[in-house]
């Protein structure tokens, strides 16, 4: 019996091994737990399993007289198509067929499957990615509006502060930090809400959602150089600003 399997049908407190459980009827006595596993290539939670004598499957469960899955393992990925041929033929052999006829049986390569889920799984990074993206220009844009927006609104504070002797650069780096703390608000926001609903998610579903402290910081890393390069425009054209014509801005 697998990991979660054991968890689903027995408290926390309860020892599995000795108890029993019923499949189709019959009963089953618990006689060892698996080590857990995970998920397989395709998907399948492998913890999720119990595992019963072929014999009882066939007869009792199953009710059939054949044996309707066979899981087979080579010594080495080099030797996989070996394996496949010796596997064949011996099938063959068992099923009397002769050389004309077809197989009554098929194969699934795992290391098929696998480079399959590969490429689905850099199919969605580049998707997700390209999402990323456009989310990030979209948020640098909105960004800089807000931030030119402030900057004409406070035209006169910036007059009032070149006038009492503040320096162009001093402007530039004031609207930049701004720029840079409202972006990464923005990002600790979304860090928290991100995860939190990563969380509830995973408890909903049942999930155990793996979070990488390294993916929050490149997020947060990822808010300020938006705020660094969005909110420049904003701060060079603050700092250029006539102290005379600013202090006359109403």
């Amino acid at each position: 019996m697998g990991q979660r399997a054991a968890s689903e049908l027995f408290s926390s407190s309860t020892n599995p091994i000795g108890q029993t459980i019923r499949i189709g009827g019959l009963p089953f006595e618990v006689v060892g737990l698996l080590a857990a596993k995970g998920a397989s290539v395709t998907g399948d939670d492998q913890d999720d399993v119990v595992l019963i004598p072929w014999t009882t499957a066939q007869r009792r469960v199953l009710g059939i007289k054949y044996i309707k899955d066979m899981f087979v393992s080579a010594g080495s990925r080099d030797t996989i198509e070996e394996a496949k041929k010796q596997v064949t033929a011996l099938l063959r052999q068992r099923h009397h067929l002769t050389g004309d006829q077809p197989d009554d049986f098929s194969f699934r390569d795992y290391t098929e499957i696998a480079e399959s889920v590969n490429e689905t799984n850099r199919l969605m990074t580049l998707l997700l990615s390209s999402v990323a993206a456009i989310a990030l220009l979209v948020g640098g844009i909105n960004t800089m509006t807000i931030m030119l927006v402030s900057v004409t609104e406070r035209t006169r504070e910036i007059g009032v502060r070149m006038a009492i002797g503040g320096r162009v650069h001093h402007i530039r780096l004031q609207f930049l930090i701004e720029a840079v703390l409202l972006t990464l608000v923005g990002g600790l926001a979304g860090a928290v809400l991100g995860v939190g609903g990563s969380y509830i998610v995973g408890d909903v579903l049942r999930w155990p959602p793996v979070i990488s402290p390294v993916t929050v910081a490149l997020g947060l890393v990822m808010s300020t150089v938006v705020g660094l390069v969005f909110g420049y425009y904003p701060a060079f054209r603050a700092s250029l600003m006539d102290p005379i014509e600013a202090l006359r801005s109403d």
